[in-house]
Formats: structure tokens, C-alpha cells, sequence
């Protein structure tokens, strides 16, 4: 039990991080919100699997757009959960792995954040499609390295501490 509730409030935890650099520490680009709110999408992946990172992801998503007072839009929510599933699919238990690292970046920006997100975008605001796309992908190109060095960075910095934790806690 202990272990169950243990992770119930690291993952609440990555939830309110995620709100808070997702919606008040962020900055707004033209298409396109930069934020570091992968980093706890990353961590919580990297220790609790892909189901937890995935609910993680989408909890936070509904609330945040919640909390500022949007309608939560059910396939940008979907893809919420597809970051943190991929997160955590591909990191849990392999969070030291920069192949992993960079496989999860290349799905998630290059796949969910390029081709999946405009889709959903445009149909909530009624734009063309390809636009949103050419307009996203500067950011993206520069986005992608930095979260691979950050979740690297992340982890060699956290990855001892989580993993003594764990040790403790079983």
C-alpha cells in the first residue's frame, strides 16, 4: 500500500509541475506554446511506466485547460496521454538510455506535435491544416535537442536519488 500511495502523490506532484510549466511559465509563439512541461511528463514515464505517465499527462492536461478557462478538447487530451504512454513505454526502467531518450523525442515532437496536434487545432479553430503545420516546425527543429539534453540531464541528475528511493521503499 505504502508503494501505491507513494506513487499516487509523486504522480500528483508531476501533475501540478506539468499544469504549472505548461500553463503559467510558458511562452506563446506564434502555433506553437514552448514550455519544459515534458521534463515531468518524462520523469513520471521514466519511473512509473507508460500507463501512469499517460493518466499523469491527461490529468494535467484537463485540469490546466481547466484551470484558464478552455473546454478541454478530447483529442488534444488524447494526445496528452500518447506523450506521457510514449514516455513512459519507452523510458521506464531505461531512463539513462539516449537512444530511448531521443526515440521518445522524435515521437513525440516529430509525430504527435508536428502532424497529430494541427489536426486537432485546426478543426477547434477552423484553420487550414498544413499552415499550423509549416508554422510549428521552427520551434519544434529547435525544441527537439533541448529536451534531449534536459531529459538526459534530468535524469543523471534525479536517477540516483529515484532509484535509492525505490530501493528503500520495497
Amino acid at each position: 500500500m505504502l508503494k501505491n500511495t507513494r506513487m499516487l502523490v509523486m504522480l500528483a506532484l508531476f501533475v501540478a509541475l506539468q499544469i504549472v510549466l505548461t500553463r503559467f511559465l510558458s511562452v506563446e509563439v506564434p502555433a506553437q506554446r514552448v514550455s519544459f512541461s515534458f521534463l515531468p511528463i518524462a520523469v513520471s514515464g521514466i519511473m512509473f511506466g507508460p500507463i501512469a505517465a499517460g493518466v499523469a499527462a491527461l490529468v494535467a492536461d484537463l485540469l490546466g485547460a481547466t484551470l484558464v478557462g478552455f473546454v478541454p478538447h478530447p483529442g488534444i487530451a488524447l494526445n496528452a496521454f500518447l506523450t506521457g504512454f510514449v514516455s513512459g513505454l519507452l523510458l521506464h526502467k531505461n531512463g539513462h538510455s539516449l537512444v530511448r531518450i531521443i526515440a521518445v523525442c522524435a515521437i513525440n515532437i516529430g509525430i504527435i506535435a508536428v502532424f497529430i496536434q494541427p489536426f486537432w487545432v485546426s478543426q477547434l479553430i477552423g484553420a487550414s491544416y498544413w499552415p499550423l503545420v509549416v508554422a510549428r516546425l521552427p520551434v519544434l527543429v529547435v525544441m527537439f535537442p533541448i529536451q534531449v539534453v534536459l531529459i538526459k540531464m534530468t535524469w543523471k541528475y534525479l536517477g540516483r536519488y529515484i532509484e535509492r528511493s525505490e530501493a528503500t521503499s520495497l
